[in-house]
């Protein structure tokens, strides 16, 4: 048989099939910028959840070309995503309607990060991450992930829209996982704009909280911590959890953070955590685990790990790597108390100094 069309390899698989699998790694890099850039110009918003409008009445709306606003339609429908007929009227499909950012289930803002130039640029640069063991997005883009967000507004908006909003359900599903006795100040560091910390204290009425980060990040707090009891109920403090962590409170919170560092910086960011801790505080670590068997992990975690290391230098670990990370920092053995929201739930409590 044609190689190009069947037969089989060494190990009995159809090369039809290998060939479809990398052939479509580039169909699928192809299909996410045409979602990304029918997110950006609006058009899944445009379009009500249930009406039809013809492209020719859309165009000037989103401000695009009417011919290829018809194209882009017309392909992204023939994968099932928006619909078109043979009146140029658009409509909407299961898919597209997720990409509303008024729908609760909405991937718009997860499409608009993925697709954004500076994530490509950085995935780009893959190989030198291969070669040199550091991070791409710094070499692809001029400066390192957080400050190129600081420089670029568009960017940082998607960013912060992402991770406050864009991962629909996940903030309840880890606050829903997570308990807290009343009376108890939970501090959450590098806690963005406070959706995390909002579920928590919907939750748990009787407790009290404080969100720290970058002063440009708390910046926008105001979205979440958007009533007067959460305001009267929570502290909001800008500051670099590599230098220095609030101190006060019961329990300490790290959600999707320490993935981002290499172990040196992951070290420092759990001494200065640790430094503020006073006795009987706790430390919670919100991350994913890789499976400490090569290959036994799911697909999408390895995929995560190197984005980790594309765009921060950082890594996701096996519990054998966040306790070493804590031994480092003055923690004790770590404890994986649950899972919520799709991630393990870590405790570790600082050991007692000596000397």
């Amino acid at each position: 048989m044609d190689e190009a069309t069947g037969g089989a390899d060494e190990a009995g698989h159809s090369i039809g099939d290998a060939r479809r699998l990398l052939f479509g790694a580039v169909d699928g890099l192809i299909l996410a910028q045409m979602v990304g850039a029918a997110c950006e110009v609006g058009l899944a918003d445009a379009l009500g959840a249930d009406e039809l409008a013809p492209v020719g009445a859309l165009a000037p709306r989103l401000g695009c070309d009417e011919g290829v606003l018809f194209r882009l339609v017309r392909a992204l429908a023939a994968q099932g995503i928006f619909t078109i007929d043979a009146g140029r009227m658009v409509g909407h499909s299961e898919a597209s309607r997720l990409l509303r950012r008024d729908d609760a289930r909405s991937l718009a803002w997860f499409m608009r990060y993925w697709t954004m130039p500076s994530i490509w640029a950085a995935w780009g640069g893959l190989s030198h991450c291969v070669r040199t063991g550091a991070a791409s997005f710094p070499v692809a883009n001029g400066r390192g992930f957080f400050e190129h967000m600081d420089a670029h507004a568009e960017d940082h908006r998607v960013f912060s829209s992402l991770m406050s909003v864009g991962f629909a359900g996940r903030h309840a599903a880890l606050a829903a996982g997570l308990s807290f006795a009343d009376g108890e100040v939970v501090v959450d560091v590098g806690g963005g704009a406070g959706a995390l910390l909002r579920e928590i204290l919907l939750r748990n009425p009787g407790v009290r909280g404080v969100l720290y980060d970058l002063p440009s990040v708390v910046a926008g707090a105001g979205q979440c911590i958007d009533t007067e009891d959460l305001r009267a109920r929570c502290v909001v403090e800008g500051g670099s959890f590599l230098e220095r962590v609030p101190q006060g409170g019961t329990s300490y919170v790290l959600s999707w953070i320490l993935h981002d560092w290499p172990d040196a910086g992951a070290i420092a960011i759990l001494k200065a955590v640790r430094a503020a801790m006073t006795p009987g505080a706790r430390l919670i670590v919100i991350e994913e685990v890789l499976a400490a068997e090569v290959g036994a992990g799911d697909a999408g975690t390895y995929v995560n790990d190197l984005n980790m290391l594309v765009l921060f230098g950082g890594s996701e670990r096996t519990m054998a790597g966040f306790n070493a990370l804590m031994a480092a920092a003055g923690f004790g053995d770590v404890t994986r108390i649950g899972d919520a929201g799709g991630m393990a739930v870590l405790e570790a409590r600082g050991v007692d100094r000596v000397g």
